[in-house]
Order: C-alpha cells, then sequence, then structure tokens
C-alpha cells in the first residue's frame, strides 16, 4: 500500500540516530522515515539498521525509554543513543 494515511499490517517510524551511531544514516540525512512490520521492536530496528546493541545505550519511543522488547507503533519517533563516555 502507498499514498494511504496508514500501512496495513505494517508501522511508519520517524528514526532518529544520535552520536557516533549517525555513521549508520545515509551521507546527508539527519534520520529515517522506516516502514517496518507490526510488532517491530527497537532491536529489530537495530538489526535492520546494522547496528550491534553494544554500540547503544538507550532507545526512547516519543521521548519515553523503551526496552529492546517492546513493541512500537505507527507514527512512532523513535530516538536511539550511544553510550557517553566521560570522566
Amino acid at each position: 500500500m502507498s499514498g494511504g494515511a496508514g500501512l496495513e499490517d505494517g508501522v511508519r517510524l520517524t528514526v532518529r540516530l544520535f552520536g557516533d551511531l549517525r555513521k549508520y544514516l545515509p551521507k546527508g540525512q539527519e534520520l529515517l522515515e522506516l516502514e517496518l512490520p507490526e510488532g517491530a521492536t527497537p532491536a529489530f530496528v537495530l538489526e535492520q539498521l546494522g547496528i550491534h546493541p553494544g554500540e547503544v545505550w538507550l532507545v526512547r519511543a516519543n521521548r519515553q525509554v523503551i526496552a529492546d522488547g517492546s513493541p512500537l507503533h505507527d507514527g512512532d519517533d523513535v530516538e536511539i543513543f550511544e553510550p557517553i563516555g566521560g570522566g
């Protein structure tokens, strides 16, 4: 289905990557628009983008921290953050 108000049996997400994770974005892009199967999780998003889970500190959907196995919903704004070092 294309051009409709939503997806049948799927979810449309906006994904933003922060820090060094931006290397997984196509050159010149600041975010991704993804269409994934219904029931997709943050772990599935990482897999689709080729990001190893060890590179990720936390994932938020609509500004709320979520677990790797939490289902994502159509229209979610997903933010993926790398671990931050300091001292």
